[in-house]
């Protein structure tokens, strides 16, 4: 995890932690090293409720040379956290 990574999570359990919002993230997708299904390794789908509201979308993490599952496991979460971070800044609720 980056340092980036640690300081947002860092801040999602602290507005958690007092009571600011609910949140809850999930993810899935295509670590590799080869494909299981028809999407490409790489591609992953996330999902953020937030307070009653579901955001998804998809990140493509492909690459070429291919990425090791890993790395893929390891920007998924880089990613993640920072846009749930980003959902927990001041007026953001305002944005959703």
């Amino acid at each position: 995890m980056t340092n980036a990574s640690a300081e947002a999570a860092e801040l999602i359990a602290t507005r958690a932690r007092h009571g600011r919002r609910t949140v809850a993230v999930a993810v899935t997708g295509e670590a590799g090293p080869e494909p299981a299904g028809a999407a490409a390794v790489g591609t992953v789908w996330c999902a953020i409720f937030d307070g009653g509201a579901v955001d998804s979308w998809r990140l493509d993490l492909v690459s070429d040379p291919p990425t090791e599952p890993e790395q893929i496991v390891a920007r998924t979460v880089d990613r993640v956290l920072s846009d749930v971070a980003a959902r927990l800044q001041p007026g953001a609720a305002d944005q959703s």
